[in-house]
């Protein structure tokens, strides 16, 4: 396995240009033109080594918390390790995140990149320029019933600012999952009508998150359930930029988070609110649900889910 992180440029036709590394099948720049990056990402590609917070990673395989690193299914207690107070995140201590990807197919608009782990399965994720929309196409078959909740964990700040406060986001969704005291996943749901946590109109963030006490340490951590009847799920829009960021998925979720982080995401950036992720996911509850849950596979079941990102003309 080789150990020198290689980058891959795809553009087309100067409508978009995206750079992706196979350390991590990490989205690392994403925007009009090469000088245009709408992600937080850090200037060298080694610093992805050392990275601690998924940053542009594909993560799996499978996104978001197992409370206490376990899963029932079909009687049989699955076990995952515990990288996150106890409990199982993205993947764990060794992700998709920390592998290296090989390249198989690498066009002047996209690139393919594909892994296989033993004893779990193959995967894939292919990037695609398509008009002013970036695709990202998650693919994988297990050998053994398995969570795969494939995502990824983009950091996102359309103008470089060292908060996110001036970004307005709207989300389609008129109900996110409960959580417990410690934020934990409950298998409930609660409307998010009359509260902070409704984005259905767009909504400034520094606006929100300065102005109240609802939202826990004044930031957003939280998975919304996707109004079906949408066919725009997200959007991301900054004043002072001509650029903003429309979201569309075939997952039922979208995990909205604030980079409420304890400790730099990147070097020479602020701590927490640099930055806000959209993770389009199975929702964090949906492991609860056991034999029936969404993101449970089996080896006759292929996984098969697509992200869009489309930059959208805000001037």
């Amino acid at each position: 396995m080789h150990t020198r992180i290689r980058t891959f440029i795809i553009r087309n036709r100067s409508l978009l240009y995206a750079e992706v590394v196979d350390y991590g099948a990490r989205l690392h720049k994403f925007g009009k033109h090469a000088e245009h990056n709408i992600l937080l990402s850090p200037k060298m590609v080694r610093d992805y080594l050392c990275d601690i917070n998924w940053l542009g990673a594909t993560v799996g395989p499978s996104a978001n918390i197992v409370r206490d690193g376990e899963f029932t299914c079909m009687n049989t207690k699955l076990t995952f390790d515990k990288n996150h107070h106890g409990h199982h995140l993205h993947g764990g201590k060794n992700g998709f995140h920390k592998m290296y990807w090989r390249a198989e197919k690498h066009t002047n608009n996209s690139l393919l990149l594909g892994l296989t782990i033993k004893g779990l399965g193959r995967f894939t994720v292919f990037y695609q320029l398509i008009d002013n929309i970036l695709h990202i196409t998650y693919k994988g078959k297990v050998n053994k019933p398995s969570l795969i909740n494939m995502t990824n964990h983009a950091y996102f700040n359309l103008n470089q600012d060292d908060r996110v406060y001036m970004h307005n986001v709207k989300i389609n969704s008129d109900e996110v999952v409960a959580t417990d005291d410690n934020n934990l996943p409950l298998n409930a749901s609660h409307p998010v009508d009359n509260s902070p946590l409704d984005l259905r109109d767009s909504r400034q963030l520094g606006d929100v998150m300065n102005s109240t006490t609802i939202l826990k340490n004044h930031d957003y951590n939280h998975c919304y359930l996707l109004n079906k009847s949408t066919t725009t799920h997200a959007e991301i829009t900054h004043p002072a930029q001509q650029w903003g960021l429309r979201i569309k998925t075939t997952k039922p979720a979208i995990h909205f988070f604030t980079a409420n982080n304890d400790r730099p995401i990147v070097k020479g950036k602020p701590w927490a609110h640099s930055a806000c992720c959209l993770e389009p996911v199975y929702p964090t509850f949906d492991y609860l649900k056991e034999d029936s849950a969404l993101s449970l596979f089996y080896p006759d079941v292929e996984y098969c889910e697509v992200d869009s990102y489309e930059l959208i003309s805000t001037k």
